[in-house]
């Protein structure tokens, strides 16, 4: 049964645990009983992060301070003590141990990043001062446990959203949301508070206590400081153990791919730029770090962390999805293609005149979307150089439905005016539409249509597609979705003297694949000279 959603994948976790190393679990209790020294156990925490993440939560759990959590493997002793840290560990051996599989490897491979994540962390955090090392590098390994559960429960899943953004150049969030049908940062911070992380690192996985894309971007500018100075919120932020340990999670799960890439290198600049550090330093420092780990920390069938070190090229290198993977990749990317059995008898397009593609073909096939060059660029002269030649407004807002429907290609397009009283939208200028579609008497109630009365609020525009349709159908109300039908649509509203005059409307057939951004872009530019035209035709009326 396909997981999607947010609670789907919460009860799908909630159903498995961390998987330990049984030789860990033996050799820690081996150490416990014959008085090993504190370095020791603690490396032996350190090569299995599951096991560490494990006793960690346990003696937070147990910890009646709340305001000081336990984030060293000394205070995890004491608090514990050797016969608590026994009994810890007892029900771990009791956990069924899986085959070594695909699923594994990947679990262990995210392990490895983390623990990268952890050292490089730790190192930064003493250079910069920015906090106790071993508290951060504790903290930051365990942040990385909800990622690696959720490689666990959703491996397929996982692989193909990577093969998506790094094979296909998909945006990671909208590949998140056609997959899963959620963020993974979302799901990755509410899997921390399920297990009860300490606060140091669930602080990492909230993106509230985080700051944001525009700030982080500040850090790669040649005048950074300045804007550190000039903010006084992200000059706090940028000094919190936190934020450290984020910056260190997204650079090692961008060096797992190649550390020559683009987005490896700017990830390593935020985080020179964060410690204080030059970056061609920093760099040599992190490269230390994974080679001494991979030395160390060798796992069978799993990719040493210094691996990525002789990948020169600038994009990832990512195998393509397995076959069980692959065959439901496929059905998603491939253009659907949908045969009818109607037969046209051709008098409806010869009635009104139809030179773009119709909804339903003659040969009984939906016919590709395709975009008349030629035509296209007689419209956009006709906007710009010939502007003045519009006989009245009705001209202008007919020449944008045939940009549309026979340049641009769409199957469908129709102009909603807004009406005297400004509270409703009523579709007037229609093309691609058949006689007997509703589409035609469409009247559409701001009130009740949210969509579109934002639309109307300043000029906007928006694509919808699978990956946001739920949004919008929220706000929209059933008679209207009834008379749209599709989920593939773009919609721009039209403004003239600083006014809003109404919304441009078109679509794609529902069975064809998504509009491209490209497409959506012309769409965004027919609409901006229609809006400049009328506001000219009105400018000259006035005179």
């Amino acid at each position: 049964m396909t997981v999607k959603g947010i609670k789907g994948w919460m009860n799908r976790c909630r159903e498995l645990v961390l998987p330990v190393m049984a030789g860990s679990v033996q050799l820690l209790t081996r150490q416990i009983k014959s008085g090993a020294s504190l370095g020791d156990m603690s490396d032996t925490l350190a090569r299995d992060p599951a096991l560490a993440t494990h006793v960690f939560v346990a003696a937070n759990l147990r910890n009646r301070q709340a305001d000081n959590e336990i984030l060293n493997a000394h205070h995890v002793m004491s608090l514990l003590g050797l016969q608590g840290l026994i009994d810890s560990l007892k029900p771990l051996l009791k956990l069924p141990l899986e085959e070594h599989n695909a699923y594994h490897s990947a679990f262990y491979q995210a392990q490895q990043n983390s623990l990268l994540a952890a050292r490089i962390a730790g190192h930064f955090a003493e250079i910069s001062g920015i906090g106790n090392r071993e508290r951060i590098q504790w903290a930051c390994l365990m942040a990385g446990a909800p990622h690696w559960l959720l490689w666990r429960a959703a491996y397929p899943e996982m692989r193909q959203i990577d093969y998506l953004c790094f094979s296909r150049h998909q945006l990671r969030k909208k590949a998140e949301m056609h997959i899963l049908g959620c963020h993974t940062e979302d799901l990755c911070r509410m899997l921390g508070r399920e297990m009860r992380l300490p606060a140091t690192a669930q602080l990492a996985l909230e993106s509230a206590q985080l700051p944001s894309l525009r700030e982080w971007a500040l850090l790669l500018r040649n005048d950074y400081r300045r804007h550190i100075d000039e903010n006084p919120r992200l000059k706090l932020l940028l000094r919190q153990p936190h934020v450290l340990i984020a910056c260190c999670q997204h650079l090692c799960a961008q060096l797992e791919h190649g550390w020559h890439r683009r987005k490896s290198q700017r990830a390593m600049l935020m985080l020179a730029r964060l410690c204080g550090q030059d970056v061609h330093t920093s760099h040599q420092h992190c490269r230390n770090i994974a080679l001494e780990l991979s030395r160390s920390y060798a796992i069978p069938d799993v990719r040493p962390l210094a691996a990525s070190l002789l990948n020169n090229a600038q994009h990832a290198s990512v195998p393509e999805p397995i076959t069980c993977i692959t065959a439901a990749l496929a059905a998603d990317m491939q253009p659907h293609i949908r045969t009818t059995a109607a037969v046209d008898d051709g008098k409806t397009k010869q009635q009104n005149g139809q030179r773009g593609p119709a909804l339903q073909h003659s040969h009984g096939e939906i016919p590709p979307r395709a975009m008349n060059n030629q035509l296209m660029e007689n419209v956009f002269a006709q906007f710009t150089a010939e502007v003045s030649g519009f006989k009245d407004i009705h001209h202008i807002l007919l020449t944008c439905n045939k940009a549309l429907h026979e340049g641009l290609g769409m199957r469908r397009a129709f102009i909603c005016v807004l009406t005297k009283t400004g509270d409703t939208l009523r579709a007037v200028y229609n093309v691609g539409v058949e006689p007997e579609n509703p589409v035609r008497k469409l009247s559409i109630p701001l009130q009740e249509n949210r969509f579109f009365s934002k639309l109307l609020q300043k000029p906007s525009s928006l694509k919808v597609d699978n990956y946001n349709y739920v949004q919008v159908r929220n706000m929209l109300s059933q008679e209207v979705l009834d008379t749209l039908a599709n989920k593939n649509f773009m919609a721009m509203s039209l403004f003239a003297n600083h006014k809003p005059i109404g919304v441009v409307y078109t679509d794609a057939s529902k069975d064809e694949q998504q509009i491209s951004e490209n497409e959506y872009d012309i769409f965004k530019k027919i609409c901006h000279f229609t809006s400049e035209a009328i506001d000219h035709y009105a400018t000259t009326q006035r005179k």
